[in-house]
This record gives structure tokens, sequence and C-alpha cells, in this order.
């Protein structure tokens, strides 16, 4: 697609100029982008872009009743700038009333809600931010969006959605003396691009795009349509950083193109090659070695799979890259990654204590299944960028060339050091599809220990201490579940309202929140959810509390064996962050009730994104390495916090590892 949304190929000059010649073509180009001069003197007058003002008009051509959000009184200038424009049209006779907005229920509040209502509801409109822009967003709403819009498909500007606070900052750079970074979150159901501006005390999250996370033949692509997005009123930025899901890659050929889609950390496919490396080579050996458990996701497993499996592609294979490796590989030609993501394949060794992380894979780790250290990307340190930005399209989409890459790293890690976990006694809890739990330790955990009770070793961001990683993959994965065969068809949103009038009052129903087994503590592939002591009399809001509940002792289980293991304290304040959570207020709230801790919550839409951006500054020295963090609120505020649920953490522990529980009332139903 071209720049203002036709075809490309459609004839732009004779049928459309107002004079002759490439003169007369571009005086009809920029009316066309910015309108007549009334238009552009009432833009002008207002301090807005007028692309802002054509594209809202333009693209959906209706007139706006009072009534409608846009003409909310919101002390921000795109709502009434966008109202003038629609009367001025309905004026000329091209009004086409309401439409859909009418059907979007809350009238706006804030500068991002009626924007965000106009992309609901009119999915063809594609509002422009102003400069650095913030853009917030619910999960529920971004899902809605993905939805409708689908995947980026190579148009120049992508579908997806983009929504906006005021700007803060003058229209030609940052505030004085912050850097402009920008932030690359490929996970494992989206892709997200932030553009973050940090100075001495504070980050700012200036935009947002995302996408469905694409196949490795099309990262390319969908990257440049959501970094003009995120770029298009904005200077190049100073840094750009990556960030990903673990365990998770590509093979690609000698010309660095890739053989085949992502094999995924859950793949679940090279559970007997994990197990006979555990044989092989000792599951205690590797497990000290590496600080990872011996499973079917991680990657020393799947390329001894790959090499049984896959023969062509093995003997085609030049090289591997996960995911934020092969990000930085097509920004800057080098094949790089960083210690986090390293760490998690299995062919990575921890440090010694008070050593520096190593800056290459294990030969003979690499040696079991038949690759060699030149075949991996090479580990970048900590304190340095990975190489800098080469490729055109990257270019034109809005960097500057020769701007420093970073690979961040694991996308956990990366959002725990974005929200501030990085020294020791801090603890993350991250939610998505999945939930981890991060906990930075003193000192050095036995990593046998730590794997017995199915958690990982692992070197945070900052590489100067150890941390213990827990993981469940059944999160907001057992939301979904529950929606899909419990909720009796309420949406979401409703439901969420339910739990929340009830009241804070337990249930007497435990929920064991494993989809597929449970990774940690008493790591157990077999067991699945099961909910106990449910009765007829239980109400739909009763239940979906109790799933809440199940999901947050989970959560309590964790952090308590994490503190356990590192010696610490079971109390130590907990930082939240991640959409899933932002989505449901009635889980952060049960979560808030569960824990016998201070909650502490990050509003911040994408976490991940903006610490890759944060990361990125750091590394690239644009600025101190003490970065500031996102900013996070207090969470709710419960009466009997932690105490009130002493007796069913307990039940709960006692019913996840008892899975022949005596009495019917408390064996409950395993749900398939």
């Amino acid at each position: 697609m071209g720049d203002d949304g036709e075809a490309a190929g459609q004839p732009g000059g004779e049928g459309r100029d107002r004079g002759a010649g490439v003169e007369g073509h571009h005086r009809a180009r920029r009316h066309e982008r910015h309108g007549g001069p009334a238009d552009r003197f009432l833009l002008r007058r207002r301090g807005i872009p007028a692309l802002l003002e054509r594209d809202a008009v333009r693209r959906h051509g209706g007139a706006r009743a009072t009534g409608d959000p846009v003409h909310q009184s919101l002390g921000g200038q795109l709502p009434q700038v966008t109202a003038d424009g629609h009367l001025r049209h309905a004026q000329l006779g091209r009004g086409v009333g309401r439409g859909d907005v009418a059907g979007l229920g809350r009238p706006a509040q804030e500068f991002a809600a009626p924007l965000g209502s106009l992309r609901v509801a009119h999915r063809s409109i594609q509002v422009r931010p102003p400069p650095f822009v913030n853009c917030r967003t619910s999960t529920l709403t971004r899902s809605f969006e993905t939805e409708q819009n689908g995947p980026v498909n190579g148009a120049t500007r992508p579908t997806d959605a983009v929504e906006a606070d005021p700007p803060e900052a003058p229209r030609g750079g940052p505030s004085d003396g912050a850097c402009l970074s920008v932030g690359i979150d490929v996970g494992t159901t989206n892709t997200k691009v932030a553009l973050v501006a940090i100075d001495g005390s504070a980050v700012r999250v200036r935009a947002v795009a995302t996408a469905p996370t694409p196949p490795p033949d099309s990262v390319r692509r969908v990257l440049v349509g959501l970094l003009r997005q995120v770029l298009h009123w904005s200077p190049a930025p100073d840094a750009v950083g990556i960030a990903s899901m673990a365990e998770t890659g590509v093979p690609l050929d000698a010309t660095g193109t890739p053989l085949g889609a992502w094999l995924r950390w859950d793949g679940h496919r090279a559970g007997a090659e994990a197990a006979e490396l555990s044989r092989r080579l000792g599951w205690a050996h590797l497990v000290a070695a590496t600080g990872v458990r011996p499973s079917a996701k991680v990657p020393l497993a799947t390329w001894a799979w790959l090499r049984a499996n896959r023969p062509d592609t093995w003997r085609a294979m030049a090289s591997w890259a996960g995911a934020a490796d092969l990000v930085c590989l097509l920004l800057t030609g080098r094949l790089t990654t960083d210690h986090t993501l390293a760490g998690r394949t299995m062919a990575y060794r921890l440090p010694r204590p008070g050593q520096p992380v190593p800056e290459a894979f294990d030969t003979d780790l690499l040696a079991e299944v038949g690759l060699r250290p030149e075949q991996l990307p090479t580990v970048v340190p900590p304190g340095t960028s990975a190489a800098t930005v080469r490729d055109p399209a990257f270019v034109d989409a809005g960097l500057r060339a020769g701007t420093p890459v970073v690979v961040a790293g694991h996308d956990h890690a990366v959002g725990a050091y974005a929200c501030g976990v990085r020294e020791p006694g801090d603890v993350a809890n991250s939610l998505g599809t999945a939930e981890a739990v991060l906990s930075v330790v003193a000192g050095c955990p036995d990593p046998v220990a730590v794997a017995r009770a199915g958690m990982s070793t692992v070197v945070p961001v900052a590489g100067r201490h150890r941390a213990i990683l827990a993981g469940s993959s059944s999160a907001g994965a057992t939301i979904a579940w529950w929606l899909a065969h419990e909720s009796g068809g309420v949406p979401a949103a409703e439901l969420s309202a339910q739990v929340l009038g009830r009241g804070d009052r337990p249930t007497d129903v435990i929920v064991l929140p494993y989809l597929s087994g449970r990774q940690a503590p008493a790591p157990d592939p077999r067991v699945r959810l099961r909910i106990l002591g449910r009765r007829p009399t239980h109400t739909p809001a009763e239940l979906a509390r109790a799933m809440f509940e199940g999901l947050c002792l989970q959560t309590r289980w964790m952090l308590h064996e994490q503190a356990r293991l590192a010696g610490g304290p079971a109390d130590a304040a907990v930082t939240l962050l991640g959409g899933a959570g932002a989505a449901s207020p009635a889980w952060v709230r049960v979560k808030a009730h569960v824990l016998p801790a201070e909650l502490r919550v990050v509003p911040a839409a994408q976490p991940v994104a903006a610490g890759a951006a944060i990361v990125a500054a750091v590394r690239a020295h644009r600025t101190g390495p003490g970065a500031p963090a996102l900013a996070w609120q207090p969470g709710p505020t419960v009466a009997g916090a932690g105490r009130d649920y002493d007796e069913p953490f307990a039940r709960f522990v006692t019913a996840a590892t008892d899975a022949e529980a005596a009495d019917d009332d408390s064996r409950g139903e395993e749900v398939r």
C-alpha cells in the first residue's frame, strides 16, 4: 500500500493532478495529505498535525453527534479537532451519522479512550499519534483489535492498533536530556514494538504497536511495519533493544535464510532426547553446569531431535538463531544473543561465583548433539551493544543507520529489569499466557536443589547476581480455558465484574490450575486441571473466583519455595507486570488477597518491550547504568491479605501433591 492507503500500483498523477506535470502532482498530494487551506488553518490553530484529522475523517467519513466519545470534554486537542472536522464535513453534506460508535458503551474519560473506541468500532481508521504518544490499551482491547485486523500483511501501514495519550514533549524531540530508545519484544502470541524516552528520573512509553508473532520468514516485513507506526512522528531513536521468548528458534542456511517455522518452547517434541541427554551426561551434572532442568523445551534437546528427525534440515543448517537473535541478524547482519537467552538453552554454563558470564556457548555440551560453537550466536557481554543498524528497510522505517542494537534478553528477565527488579530481595511476577516468578537472590543457591523444585538458576539482565526462576504454563491459558468451558458463555469482562461484585470472601473450592502438567514446585507432567469441592449450589462467580484463587495459590507456592531455597523472607514485596493482569482486575485483587506480601502493580501495557528499550539505552551507553524503572502503583488493599488464605494454601498444596485424596468431596473432578 502507498503512504495514503491507496494501492501502490494505482495511477497517482493524471487523474488527480490539479496542475501540470510533477509540480502539479506534488501539489495534489500535499492537498490530499493535509486538506485545503481552510482545513490547514483549523489544524494549525489547534496545533495538531493535519494528517491526524484527515485520516480520522477521510477513512471514516462520518459526523459524530454530540454524545459521541470524540465530543467529550477531555482536555486534549485531538478529539476536538476530530469533532470539528466531522462537523465541517457534515455541514458540507458528507456526514453519515454516528455509525458504530454508539455501541461502545461507557463514554471516554481520557484521551486514549475515544481514540481506542474509534479504532475498535471502525477498524479501517488509521489514526496516527502525535509526536511521542504513549499507547495504552487493555489486553482485551488489543485482542479484539488483533482479531478484527488480522496480522500485518505487508502493507506500508500495518493495521495494528496504536492508541494514544496527549503529547508530553515538543514535536522536534524528547524532553531535554532524554534518550529515545526502541524496544522489540517477540512473544509467544504477539510481537510488540515500543518507543521509550528515558531521562535521569523517569521512563515514558511514547508509542506501542503490536502484531501477531509472524513466522521467521516474515519477521522483517512485520517489524518494518511496526517500526513505521511507532516512529511515524518521532526522530530516529538512539538505540534498539530486542527481547523474546526463550527456548525458541529456527535453523538458518548459509545465507541466513530461515529453514522452516519456529521450533517453539511449547512444542513438547524433544522429551525423549532430553531424557537421553540426562541419562548419558547425568541429570545433576547438567543442572549444576547450566542451572537448567533437562526437559522437552530446552534447545539442546531440540537440536538432538532435529538431527534425528529432520536430517535434511540438519544438513542444511549452517547456524541457529533464537527469536531475538534472528531480529538482530536482520537489523545488523550479525548473529548475536545475550546471556539470559543463552542460559535457557542447556548449552551455556553458569559463571563461577564472582566471575563474569561466559561469552560463548559450551563446546562440550554442543558436541553432544553434533554442533560447533561457530554455529551458535555470539554471546555479547552485558555492558556492550551487539552491532549497529545496517538493513536499508529498517532505515526507511525510521531507524538511523549506525544506531546501536542490543539483544536485551529473555522476556521474563527483561520485564523484571524494566520494573526495577534488579537487586537481591526483589521479586517479579510476570503474567501472560504463561506465568513466571523471578526472585533475585544474594549468594549462589544450589542449582540442583533449585531444579528439584522444578525451577531454574539464572543470571539476571545486569549479569551481577543470581536469580531463581519458576514458571507455570497455565496462567492466562487457564483463564481462556475457563471462559471456553466453565463460564456458561459469560464474557470475560462480565465474569470479572461478577467476581468483584461478590466481595472478598474466600471460597471453599480448590482449583488446581494445571492444563498440561506442573512445572514447579514439585514438577509433575501428569497432573491436570481439577476442581475440588464443587457443588451444584455454587454460582459461576464463586467458581470463577475459585479459579483465580487457584492461580494465585499456585503463585504463592512458587514464591514460598523460592524464599526457602534462597534463605530469604517469604513476604518480600512482589512486583506484578504483564498485560494479562491489567486485563483482569479480579485476578489482581484476588492475588493481593492471597499473597502474604505487598503487591506492586506496574500499569505499563508492554513492560518487556519497554524493558528492551531501557536495556539498549544502558548497554549502548546512552544512559547511565542506574537507569530508572517503569512506575508502579500499590496493589489493592484487602483486609486479611495473606492470613485469610493460610489454611486454603495448606489445603491447596496438599491437594496438588496428593492426586489420590481420600474423601469424595475433596477428590473433585479432573478436567481434560
